[in-house]
């Protein structure tokens, strides 16, 4: 089963596969955050499908031009099938919110990517999302804390800040073809949060002109 979202169908369409936690299945939260980072590629040359990653079929992600895995409950281990294809491919990926902590553990990721995440920080302290001058607010308090490894592998495109305690962590970062954001953007949206840093990114991922928010 896989839900095909029509986001743009004429000629020369990006075609982007959404793979969301656990199965296809509608009334799942996840697939509810793959739905609706399709709608948001509505506004892009690009056409989507959504499945769930227990139906993702292994050497599928070959077939299209980016790849999108949102992770949704705390603890998720992602199934093997998908993860040996994200590390084969050279298809852009982007991994956003859970599960990297489980692929971090289960593969040396530091060795791969040059970073792992280790753990959920759930205190809340990290409420601003920074990128260069521009800031955003995080209402939301889960972030996947990363260890950068090898910093000439990595590129830090955004960082969460902590204004008690002054400590600043990366928040969106790119190594080769695989791109991690370290919460869900959906969770929580208004006029000045982290939500409109995403849907700037996507111009950047799917390499279209815009003016950043």
């Amino acid at each position: 089963l896989m839900l095909c979202v029509s986001t743009a169908v004429s000629q020369g369409a990006k075609k982007v596969l959404v793979v969301a936690e656990g199965k296809t299945d509608i009334t799942s939260f996840a697939i509810a955050d793959g739905r609706h980072l399709a709608t948001l590629l509505g506004h892009f040359h690009a056409s989507a499908t959504v499945i769930g990653v227990d139906d993702y079929v292994p050497g599928s992600m070959e077939r299209y031009d980016h790849v999108f895995y949102i992770g949704f409950s705390a603890r998720n281990v992602v199934p093997g099938k998908f993860l040996d294809d994200v590390l084969k491919t050279g298809v852009s990926v982007i991994w956003i919110h859970t599960g990297f902590a489980e692929f971090s553990a289960s593969h040396d990721l530091s060795r791969r990517y040059g970073f792992r995440v280790s753990h959920i920080d759930s205190t809340g302290e990290f409420l601003t999302i920074e990128r260069g001058t521009d800031r955003f607010t995080k209402e939301e308090p889960n972030l996947n804390m990363v260890t950068i490894s090898n910093r000439a592998q990595v590129e830090v495109l955004a960082t969460a800040y902590a204004e008690k305690t002054r400590r600043r962590v990366p928040y969106i970062m790119r190594s080769g073809n695989l791109l991690y954001i370290a919460d869900s953007p959906f969770s929580t949206i208004s006029p000045s949060d982290r939500y409109i840093l995403f849907a700037d990114f996507l111009h950047d991922i799917l390499g279209e002109d815009h003016h950043a928010s």
